[in-house]
């Protein structure tokens, strides 16, 4: 395995190994790629906290007005929240000291935000299905801010239920401007509302400086909406060169790995957990 130089990814340095295989992407490439992928997880990942907070809510819920109540009971919890509830809809304003480890380590950290607000109107609560619409504005976690909205629908059957996610974010890292907008339509079926969802199918789309990206899972679930990186498992990855990757965000017991596969080599960076140190 050949050792290559270190790469600063996510506001921290990561090592960068190569396993087997003959080279078909440059150091460059690698790292350029990895660092779009980077910026573009950790952007859908700020507004999925609130997109399960709501749907969990709504799911056991008899009305869209019960729903905003019992989601309003939860997030008041939460010291760096500042919430308003007018009928079926939420005005949740985030305020939090960056590296308050209760709502937000900033930099890339954790995922509950430290500024902005996030708007959340509840449809459809019937106890069966559920349709919310979400709305981001300068939403921080420290790293970058987003911009956005969402509509999300659960339907519940015999068979288990089904989450429908259509979103449309912007965002912009805070170290350097680096910028993005693109679009998610993705569907997870689940077994029942306490299990992980998969992602069986579905279509991520972006534009950055770089060009135009494509995003799908081939194996992958939520873990955890609150941590940096909550989607674990293997991404299909098109980049502006039509080049055809697999990113993979992996977890164990020393933290999260990412590994880049261009079908004949791999480059594995070793993500340390928790927030970067200064």
């Amino acid at each position: 395995m050949n050792a290559l130089p270190r790469v600063v990814l996510g506001g921290a340095a990561m090592a960068l190994s190569a396993c087997s295989g003959s080279a078909t992407l440059s150091a460059r490439d690698v790292y350029t790629i990895i660092d779009e992928l980077d910026v573009a997880v950790r952007a859908e990942a700020l507004a999925e906290p609130g997109v399960q907070f709501a749907s969990g809510s709504a799911m056991n819920a008899a009305s869209p007005t019960e729903a905003a109540a019992s989601l309003e009971r939860a997030l008041v919890q939460y010291p760096c929240v500042d919430v308003v509830r007018t009928g079926a809809s939420l005005s949740v304003a985030f305020s939090a000291t960056l590296y308050n480890t209760y709502c937000g380590t900033g930099a890339g950290g954790g995922q509950i935000p430290v500024s902005g607000e996030e708007t959340i109107t509840f449809l459809q609560a019937d106890g069966l299905n559920t349709s919310v619409d979400h709305a981001w504005k300068a939403v921080s976690n420290g790293y970058l801010t987003i911009d956005g909205t969402a509509h999300v629908t659960t339907a519940v059957t015999p068979y288990g239920s089904s989450q429908h996610v259509v979103n449309t974010l912007s965002w912009v890292r805070t170290s350097d401007g680096k910028s993005g907008h693109g679009q998610d339509d993705r569907t997870s079926p689940v077994t029942s509302l306490t299990d992980q969802a998969i992602l069986p199918t579905g279509l991520r789309t972006w534009e950055s400086d770089a060009g135009a990206w494509e995003m799908r899972p081939i194996d992958a679930r939520l873990q955890d909406a609150t941590t940096q990186l909550p989607f674990v498992g293997s991404f299909a990855v098109v980049t502006p060169e039509r080049r055809a990757l697999t990113f993979s965000v992996l977890y164990d017991s020393n933290g999260a790995r990412l590994v880049l596969t261009d079908g004949t080599r791999s480059y594995s960076f070793n993500s340390p957990s928790g927030a970067p140190t200064e």
